[in-house]
Order: C-alpha cells, then sequence, then structure tokens
C-alpha cells in the first residue's frame, strides 16, 4: 500500500493557482514584502514572480520527496505502518506553507495585516500538530528522529519519538503562547531556546535509550 497525499496535492495546486491569480493582479513594478524583522518591520522585498512562486516550488519538491518514500525506504512494512502520520505531516507542513503565501499575496494586494506574532503562532500549530503524530511514525531511514541508536533499535526509536512528540507539542504551545503574551524580541529569544532544548533532547535521550537497552540484554 503506497502512501497517499491526496489532500496535500490539493493545497498544492490551490497555491500554485493562487499563486498565478496574485501575480496577474500585481502590478510588474511592486515590490512585494515577502520578510518582517521582529517589530514587524518590512526588511525585504521581491519582485511580485520573486516573491510568489518559491513557495509553491518547495510545496512541490516537499511532496514529490515524500512520495518517493514509497520507492525508496527500505523499511516498507515500517512505511506502511506510519502512512497515516506521515500524511498528515506532509498536508499540514504545505498547508502552513500555503497560509504563508495568502499573506504574501494580501500584503503585495494592499491588505496589511502581518504581524510577526501570527507567524509563530502558526508555527507552534505546525509543530504541535507534527508532534501529536511524531509518535505514530515507524523506524524508517528518511522521516522521524534519525539516529544511530534510533535506527539500530525499535524500542529506542518507539521512546524516543514518544519523547520527541511530547516536546514537539509542548514547543508549539509554549511557542504560541509566547507570541500571544509576550514583547517581539523577547518571544523570538525564549522560542529559539525552546527550539533548541526540543531539537537536542531527544538526540541525547536516543543515545541513553539505547544505552539502558544493551544494559539490559547484557544482564
Amino acid at each position: 500500500m503506497r502512501i497517499k497525499f491526496k489532500s496535500a496535492w490539493i493545497i498544492t495546486a490551490a497555491t500554485f493557482t493562487a499563486c498565478l491569480l496574485g501575480y496577474l493582479n500585481i502590478d510588474a513594478g511592486t515590490q512585494v514584502p515577502v520578510h518582517w524583522n521582529v517589530h514587524d518591520q518590512v526588511d525585504r522585498t521581491a519582485t511580485p514572480l520573486a516573491a510568489l512562486l518559491p513557495i509553491p516550488l518547495v510545496q512541490l519538491a516537499i511532496l514529490t520527496i515524500f512520495a518517493l518514500l514509497n520507492y525508496i525506504e527500505p523499511r516498507k512494512e515500517n512505511l506502511k505502518k506510519s502512512a497515516k502520520a506521515i500524511s498528515v505531516t506532509a498536508t499540514a507542513t504545505v498547508a502552513f506553507l500555503a497560509l504563508v503565501e495568502l499573506v504574501i499575496i494580501f500584503e503585495a494586494l494592499g491588505y496589511s495585516f502581518m504581524k510577526g506574532h501570527y507567524i509563530l503562532v502558526a508555527v507552534g500549530l505546525l509543530l504541535a500538530v507534527l508532534g501529536n503524530y511524531m509518535s505514530k511514525i515507524r523506524s524508517g531511514f528518511f522521516v522521524g528522529i534519525r539516529t544511530p541508536w534510533t535506527l539500530s533499535n525499535d524500542k529506542v526509536w518507539q521512546k524516543t519519538h514518544r519523547l520527541g512528540g511530547r516536546l514537539f507539542v509542548a514547543t508549539g504551545i509554549l511557542m504560541a503562547l509566547f507570541a500571544l503574551t509576550l514583547p517581539s524580541v523577547m518571544a523570538l529569544k525564549l522560542t529559539l531556546a525552546t527550539v533548541l532544548v526540543t531539537a537536542l533532547v531527544p538526540i541525547a535521550y536516543s543515545w541513553w535509550a539505547w544505552r539502558t537497552e544493551k544494559t539490559t540484554e547484557n544482564q
């Protein structure tokens, strides 16, 4: 059974359509905002094509890579067991990118509602969704927390992904709370610190869990 990404492809097609419609309705000489600093000030602009086209292309690349898993992942049975989690991961990721594309289009058309904390909230929600499904991803070489220790032991993989999933959900919620309740600069600093911890702890834990499993096996 192959993993299907129907919803993700529909969202990507809609993003390409929005990109085209936006491009046709934006004056060619317009400098479109594409990046904002922590003070919600535009610090980078681009031409309409350079502003609108990259995101749907990134969506296309992401989905192509996910689709190739059906052919290049050696652990086929684990891939089948992970089908729903991987499908949700792909769909949530392209949906987030579609949201960013819409923000850029509306900004280019003069509907300025962009605030830095909105993006942090959206990223936080994305992390929470991904974390909720992380524990359902089985051992594989392309998706998940891939360390030498998780790849060598299924129990270590499962333990690490349970922890990683909880950390992702907690980090996502904290990011949203930071963005909604704290000044922008402080929210960004706390977000970066939290993300760093979330990235490093599962790696260290996977080694500790592997060592514990080996000790138990040798007793």
